[in-house]
């Protein structure tokens, strides 16, 4: 565990292949009083460093590209941190999405630890691990754990973890051994930060600054409904049809904006779309000085980010219980960043952080 007259530094790694497990990893940390920053790509963790933080998180972005650029970007947060870290935790999908087992190689051999625990359990989301095989809710047939790390190169062990006590006690054993990587998700990420700083309780986040801008680039039925709920709710509406849209004449009319992404036609392309929506959100952030930012979907924050020209994050911890709040700087001036998963959340989540937005003006 960490002594409290530790010296300020880097203590503990968590590499993610997308920023949306970026976040949502750290801001367990963040939640036991842990300094935690995120770096949006390899290239931006200098920048991170510098915060000093506790607990350093990054994004590789890597998890749609090929194997070989996954192995890439995983060498270069090596490259870019140079001492090895005490503790190395790798971010992974909970249904195992993506180059899971070549990413674990490279960070395998690049801190030479030859063993790794995994776990991809998430309780909290009715999913768990048990002999070997990962199932439960959003899984559609139990999955090969091991099998999924076969080609890694390294010793891996696939504990059994149904419920939060599981995960915890999966983290003592494997602490109390020779080094050794964790891998798995937000759930493990949890159980690491509770072992790190025992007996400590999360404080969730308290009023965030208006007006608050709500990006919505996430299609999926569970965002949907939530969106319904913002509309009973008087919610000012913006649609972008194909991601364009420009600023109106006095820009936000209350506290709050959807600007909603929607198919212009029927040639809809996302990934165009998602640029342009992007560059728009971006737009309307800078030009009416937004305090807090919501951003709805994983590919729908990172594009947003990576158009402001912001390359860290600072994580304050949790608006709601899996969505995490962060600072970041736009424009010389600081604002809050509000991030939430497309299929995440219930009907009235959107809605309860409108709620949650005051006029407490701008650090």
């Amino acid at each position: 565990m960490l002594a409290e007259n530790e010296v300020s530094g880097m203590k503990t790694l968590i590499v993610a292949d997308d920023l949306t497990g970026a976040l949502d990893s750290a801001v367990t940390f963040a939640g036991v009083g842990l300094r935690c920053t995120v770096a949006r790509r390899p290239a931006d963790i200098p920048a991170a460093m510098a915060t000093a933080p506790d607990v350093l998180a990054i994004s590789t972005a890597s998890r749609e590209g090929s194997p070989e650029a996954a192995t890439c970007a995983v060498s270069h947060v090596f490259d870019a941190i140079g001492d090895r870290p005490k503790l190395v935790f790798k971010k992974v999908d909970s249904r195992l999405k993506g180059h899971c087992g070549t990413e674990l190689g490279m960070v395998a051999a690049r801190t030479g630890i030859a063993r790794a625990v995994v776990t991809p359990a998430i309780p909290a989301q009715g999913r768990a691990t048990q002999g070997g095989r990962l199932s439960g809710a959003g899984v559609a047939s139990p999955i090969d754990v091991a099998a999924t790390f076969a080609g890694a190169g390294l010793t891996v062990e696939v504990p059994d973890a149904a419920t939060d006590a599981d995960l915890d006690r999966v983290v003592t054993v494997a602490m109390s051994g020779d080094p050794v990587l964790l891998v798995g998700a937000a759930g493990l990420a949890a159980a690491l930060a509770r072992h790190l700083r025992p007996g400590a309780r999360p404080a969730p986040v308290g009023n965030l600054p208006s007006p608050l801008l709500l990006a919505i680039g996430s299609r999926d039925p569970i965002t949907l409904e939530q969106l319904d709920v913002l509309r009973a709710a008087g919610v000012q509406e913006l649609r972008a049809p194909d991601g364009r849209v420009e600023v109106p004449p006095g820009g936000i009319r209350h506290d709050a904006l959807l600007l909603r992404l929607v198919a212009g036609g029927d040639a809809f392309d996302p990934r165009s779309a998602n640029a342009h929506f992007a560059a728009s959100a971006s737009e309307f952030a800078r030009s009416v000085d937004v305090g807090t930012l919501l951003a709805c979907g994983g590919e729908t924050a990172d594009a947003i980010l990576g158009s402001l020209g912001v390359g860290i994050l600072e994580v304050e911890g949790e608006a709601l219980p899996g969505v995490p709040v962060s600072s970041m700087v736009v424009g010389g001036r600081r604002t809050r960043l509000v991030t939430k998963s497309g299929g995440f959340g219930a009907p009235d989540a959107l809605a309860r952080i409108v709620t949650m937005t005051a006029d407490t003006g701008r650090d």
